[in-house]
């Protein structure tokens, strides 16, 4: 499992960081994600629906959330 650190990252930031890693992983490969920006679960939630990606799950500890992706698609 690959790790990505999006804290202090704004929005569009850490989908595009999500985005790029995700294209050098293959199928059912996940990667843990942690992030700080507030809208980070709504639009991972989006771009996961419109990526074809599984999100795994999602936590939050103190002002860091932490999402696991799954890799489903080649896009």
């Amino acid at each position: 499992m690959e790790e990505l650190n999006c804290t202090h990252l704004a929005c569009p930031m850490p989908i595009l960081e999500i985005s790029k890693r995700m294209k050098s992983l293959k199928i059912d490969d996940q990667l843990l994600v942690k992030a700080t920006d507030a809208g980070f679960k709504l639009d991972l939630e989006a771009w996961a629906k419109a990526s074809g990606n599984h999100i795994v799950s999602f936590k939050q500890e103190g002002n860091i959330l932490i999402a696991l992706i799954q890799k489903k698609q080649e896009k």
